[in-house]
């Protein structure tokens, strides 16, 4: 029998190691097992951390594109413009293209701006602001092209000198487009609250 110790050879049946004195049957020792790791193809998301705590997984912040966000609130707003002239051209209530306009530029922000911030909140309402007068202006440019035969751009620039001139009150103006204002604030008032809640995460 060899001695587990020393390695020096022993008669069989012997207690202790004649060499160094070392026991003979003592048990082998036992080494202590660390414990079975997650799966590497499916990992813990949360693993302890070194002062014991459970963490989260980490959650992906997206990054706005301002200049990309401005972008997509004009082309939105352009189609609400579209609709307001279509449903002034087919003397139809204007209100449900405020809310398409309100859908359009909000939307169109946040799809090509990655996240609808509060800044780019209050960059979409100041675009639904001026989208109503723009329409407005169109329209009535579409009219003195159909009726005076005048070119496009000299029925717009018309149409604005006549409103900085009063010829074109405010109140007239109102009058034809101030439930597109009112149905585009209704239409917003839902994602703009959305959009709030997400922020504040």
């Amino acid at each position: 029998m060899n001695c587990p110790k020393c390695g020096g050879n022993n008669d069989d049946g012997a207690a202790f190691c004649a060499y160094c004195g070392g026991a003979l049957n003592a048990a082998p020792q036992n080494y202590y097992a660390p414990p079975a790791q997650p799966n590497a193809y499916q990992p813990n998301p949360y693993q302890p951390n070194a002062y014991g705590c459970s963490t989260s997984p980490e959650v992906k912040t997206v990054k706005e594109n301002i200049p990309l966000g401005i972008l997509g609130a004009v082309i939105g707003s352009l189609l609400g413009v579209a609709s307001i002239v279509l449903f002034f051209q087919m003397n139809l209530v204007s209100a449900i293209s405020g809310v398409i306009l309100a859908f359009c530029t909000l939307k169109g922000y946040e799809i090509l701006g990655k996240k609808l911030s509060n800044f780019g909140i209050i960059i979409c309402i100041l675009v639904m602001l001026a989208a109503p007068m723009i329409a407005f202006v169109f329209d009535e440019a579409i009219f003195l092209v159909k009726n005076w035969n005048m070119g496009f751009g000299d029925s717009v620039e018309f149409i604005i000198e006549s409103i900085k001139s009063g010829l074109i009150t405010f109140e007239e103006i109102m009058e034809r487009v101030g439930k597109v204002y009112l149905f585009a604030a209704i239409g917003a008032v839902g994602i703009i609250i959305n959009a709030f809640q997400k922020n504040k995460k």
